[in-house]
């Protein structure tokens, strides 16, 4: 009857407007969104944390008074998504991470998942760099710096993109 199948067009479409909302957290084209806030953790070489904060990208008051991440020999910076475990992505998604030290210097970096391990990376002796790769599993994708100079730099930009 059309009582019933109004009923079932109901359900389907209760059913569909939940689902929707859970599949928006996840990057699943390759567009150009910023991730606005990057939580960071510095580890010392012996693997005990030094410090953590938040990178305030969205607010340009909060960034106008931030004055960077700064690296001493061999710590290591792990940026990603404020409040998550790192950016999720489905498999084919594009991610770019993109960092400005305050000074040329000798350091690794690289754009990781928790499972997969490093998708892309290098080193440089300069004071910038961008990596862009696209991802082959799902996975929880972040940021990584390494001071290797003997003196301390600040990571005085950083981003995520997908």
């Amino acid at each position: 009857s059309m009582k019933k199948l109004t009923r079932i067009f109901m359900a389907m479409f209760l059913i569909a407007a939940m689902a929707l909302p859970s599949f928006a957290v996840f990057a699943a084209e390759p567009e150009d969104n910023q991730i606005d806030m990057l939580d960071y953790i510095i580890y010392r070489e012996d693997g005990t944390i030094r410090e953590t904060g938040t990178i305030p990208n969205g607010e340009p008051r909060t960034r106008y008074s931030w004055t960077g991440i700064t690296l001493y020999n061999s710590e290591t910076a792990v940026l990603k998504p404020a409040g998550a475990n790192g950016l999720y992505a489905y498999a084919g998604t594009r991610i770019e991470f993109s960092y400005t030290l305050n000074r040329l210097a000798s350091h690794f970096y690289a754009l990781t998942g928790n499972n997969v391990g490093y998708l892309s990376s290098g080193t440089s002796t300069g004071s910038a760099g961008i990596i862009s790769t696209i991802t082959e599993k799902f996975d929880s994708y972040y940021g990584i710096i390494v001071n290797y100079s003997s003196d301390p730099f600040t990571i005085i930009k950083a981003n995520i993109v997908f």
